[in-house]
Formats: structure tokens, C-alpha cells, sequence
């Protein structure tokens, strides 16, 4: 991982990289268990100070993201009473702008978990993709900042193969 994290750093090092996304974060129920993601000698705790501490060895302003794309059982990766911080942000939905508006076909939006208020919405993102609808921007701007979120991305992509296209932030996106 540090290995990566160093190729990152000398390819946008120049452009201001301000921190590393993790993707597919591990979201072990507790922290101090082993987590299948990982290998069986080491636990997410240990795993993700290790890279967090390694990022902000970069700088003090570098932020490390983990992208779990569920909201995880608790706020451990934020928490510094389990050692060390182990991450500035975390990535508590990931799926389709169909999935966030009908969550698990319940009829209700997504929503984040209850020891998320516990935290400021700047440590909180959320990444929609299929995201064209008549409602946006107005309801998906309006329920993000009454879920405690402080980041989201939203694409009309199908998934994260291509970035949104030039009008769609100032377009349809206008006034989130």
C-alpha cells in the first residue's frame, strides 16, 4: 500500500494532491477483530493507522478517505480513542441515485447510521452514480444536508467509468 501511495504522490504530487482515497475499505463489525479483507495476522485497526499515519506523513493537511459504501457499525475509523484516527473521511453510501432515493425498496431514502450525528458532516461522503432524475438537484441537495453528509458526488454515469460530463455539475447540479 505504501508503495502505491508513493506512486500517487509523484504523479499529482506537482498538481496538489491533498490525500488518499481508499477504495473497498474493510468494515469489520468490531475494529479490534480480523477482518477477511485483510490478512489474518492483521487488524483493521492496525492496517488502516498504518496508512493513515503514512499519508499524513505527506503533510498535515492531507486528508485519508475510506470508502466503505455502507455505513459502517460504528464510528471507529474516526474515533482517536482507538490509538490513532484512521481516517479525516469515510465513504457511508455507495449506489445507484435509485438505491439512495428507495433504499433496500423500503420506500424511505437512505439514511445515515444513528452514531453518525456524533460527528460533523466533514467527515462524510457519498457517492451516487445513474443520478438523472427531475428531483435533482432539489431533493438530493436538500436531504444530503439534512443527513449529516459534507461530501457528495453525484454522476448520470452508470457507474465510475467515466467523470460527469462538463455540463452536468453547472446543469443539473446547479445550486447543491
Amino acid at each position: 500500500m505504501e508503495s502505491q501511495i508513493n506512486s500517487w504522490y509523484a504523479w499529482y504530487g506537482g498538481d496538489g494532491i491533498e490525500g488518499i482515497f481508499v477504495d473497498e475499505a474493510a468494515s469489520p463489525y468490531s475494529p479490534l477483530k480480523q477482518s477477511d479483507c485483510l490478512s489474518g495476522t492483521t487488524s483493521a485497526v492496525i492496517y488502516y493507522q498504518t496508512i493513515s499515519a503514512y499519508v499524513h506523513a505527506e503533510g498535515v493537511n492531507q486528508t485519508v478517505t475510506l470508502n466503505y459504501g455502507a455505513n459502517p457499525v460504528s464510528g471507529w475509523a474516526l474515533s482517536s480513542g482507538i490509538a490513532a484516527q484512521n481516517a479525516n473521511i469515510l465513504v457511508v453510501f455507495e449506489d445507484p441515485y435509485s438505491e439512495y432515493v428507495n433504499y433496500a425498496n423500503s420506500g424511505q431514502p437512505w439514511s445515515p447510521s444513528l452514531w453518525e450525528s456524533s460527528y460533523s458532516a466533514s467527515h462524510f461522503s457519498i457517492l451516487i452514480y445513474d443520478a438523472t432524475n427531475a428531483n435533482l438537484p432539489g431533493a438530493f441537495c436538500s436531504s444530503v444536508s439534512q443527513q449529516n453528509v459534507g461530501f457528495a458526488y453525484a454522476t448520470p454515469s452508470s457507474g465510475w467509468t467515466t467523470p460527469a460530463p462538463s455540463g452536468y455539475l453547472t446543469g443539473e447540479l446547479n445550486g447543491c
